[in-house]
């Protein structure tokens, strides 16, 4: 029985830096991950201060194309809609809530009304292929292990 370490079981396929981001802008920075490898994603806000009034929004986005051309929205995936402070929000889709004919997603951050300091982490699970750490993102992840 292969017993695999959480670190091996996900992998980190999207990472954007806690920054400030101006009002009215969005970040689609990170590069279409493929859902044929992974059953599952999650992607994760580190949300710093919000101001009063603001909101952060994020949502998925698919293509046929890993170059993310012509992406449609998945509609299946609830939108997210931040605007607590110094909160770590989610927002999860399957491979199967895709629409038909797309295999790449792409999470898309919305920033409304003003600046907010936030970062987002997207991982990987459920690989069809193990260890699924092996297809993360080079160079964003440093780790140990207890063994």
């Amino acid at each position: 029985m292969f017993t695999e370490q959480l670190t091996e079981s996900l992998a980190v396929v999207g990472q954007l830096p806690c920054s400030n981001h101006a009002t009215n802008t969005g970040d689609n920075t990170i590069a279409g991950i493929d859902m044929s490898i992974f059953r599952r994603l999650i992607t994760y806000l580190d949300v710093g201060v919000v101001n009063t009034g603001a909101n952060i929004q994020l949502y998925y986005q698919a293509s046929a194309k890993a170059n993310m051309a012509s992406p449609v929205n998945v509609a299946s995936a609830i939108p997210l809609t931040a605007n607590t402070s110094n909160r770590i929000e989610s927002l999860e889709v399957r491979a199967d809530q895709l629409p038909a004919g797309t295999r790449y997603v792409q999470p898309i951050l919305i920033v409304n009304t003003s600046q907010v300091n936030v970062g987002m982490l997207c991982l990987g699970g459920e690989s069809a292929y193990k260890p699924a750490s092996k297809y993360g993102v080079a160079n964003v992840l440093d780790q140990g292990l207890v063994t």
